[in-house]
């Protein structure tokens, strides 16, 4: 890419910089940002799910922010056809398309595509929502940890969807972390994005921790997020995925007068904590990433350029 890179990806925990990180990225290389991330991408969920501001937007262009109906599901498989699209509208102005988000699930389908080897049985899937609903997630959890325990250490066990496809596939008989596999890690990248740079923002667990603490204490400091969350709340049935989201069930748990205003704010911070962990131990898994320091923008843009230092 002796012109520089048409496409950057900038990955990583939550709350560790990204979104900064590919901010300035984008003013420097001439780009513009693509999300990446499996909740700022829907509509009415952007307080909680901490996306672009009106200053961010305004200094460079952002696509697929706030674009998906919180009534629609917005797949692995769709978010690549949606984030091909955009790719190429981008390159295709001459500007360098830099994707930043920490769905880990997003990233690796744009990357090498989907497992389309895991198996799928649409009958078991509904009769265990049938017990989800008639017993709740957390027995869901106990069962999934009886069959399958490693599957449970990296899960996001407040997530209806992805518990009910761990036991899904549990008792399918299938490897549970099977996306994690060799082979699925050793695909060739596909070819919109088989030249970009992989960019793994990352701080020291203390740090982040610490950015976490003030990102779950400033969201609870207006009452926006409870707004938000009830908003949401009436769009969707009680047991709907969206509504199990970090921040908005926490909103919701103060609407209901369940949790007071600091007592949220700190099981926000716990929850986000939990699934910082998660991203960190996913990442890790994957070869293609070079780590960036989330406060050194001149480092990033270096390496987005292929430049050694």
């Amino acid at each position: 890419m002796s012109a520089g890179p048409r496409v950057v990806v900038v990955g990583g925990p939550t709350a560790g910089g990204k979104s900064a990180l590919a901010l300035a990225l984008a003013r420097r290389l001439g780009g513009e940002i693509i999300g990446a991330d499996s909740r700022q991408l829907y509509a009415g969920l952007a307080v909680a799910a901490a996306g672009p501001g009106d200053d961010e937007r305004a200094l460079v262009p952002h696509h697929l922010y706030d674009t998906v109906p919180p009534t629609e599901t917005l797949s692995a498989g769709r978010y690549v056809a949606l984030a091909d699209r955009a790719i190429a509208e981008v390159v295709g102005r001459g500007r360098v398309a830099i994707i930043v988000g920490g769905t880990g699930l997003y990233l690796r389908a744009l990357r090498v595509g989907l497992d389309d080897a895991l198996p799928a049985d649409a009958a078991l899937r509904a009769r265990l929502e049938q017990d989800r609903r008639a017993h709740g997630l957390p027995a869901l959890v106990e069962r999934l940890r009886a069959v399958a325990p490693d599957a449970v250490v990296e899960l996001d066990v407040q997530n209806p969807a992805r518990v009910v496809r761990a036991l899904e596939l549990a008792l399918l008989g299938a490897d549970v972390g099977g996306r994690d596999g060799a082979a699925l890690l050793a695909r060739p990248p596909r070819p919109i994005v088989a030249e970009a740079r992989w960019l793994l923002v990352s701080r020291p667990p203390a740090a982040l921790a610490r950015r976490i603490d003030a990102r779950a204490a400033a969201l609870f400091a207006t009452p926006a997020i409870v707004d938000e969350a009830c908003a949401l709340a009436a769009l969707l049935p009680v047991d709907h995925p969206l509504l199990a989201t970090i921040g908005v069930a926490e909103a919701l748990a103060v609407a209901r007068g369940v949790l007071d205003v600091a007592a949220a704010a700190t099981q926000t911070a716990t929850r986000t904590r939990q699934y910082a962990r998660r991203q960190r131990t996913w990442f890790k898994k994957e070869p293609w990433w070079t780590p960036i320091r989330g406060d050194d923008d001149d480092h990033a843009v270096d390496v987005a350029l292929g430049v050694a230092r």
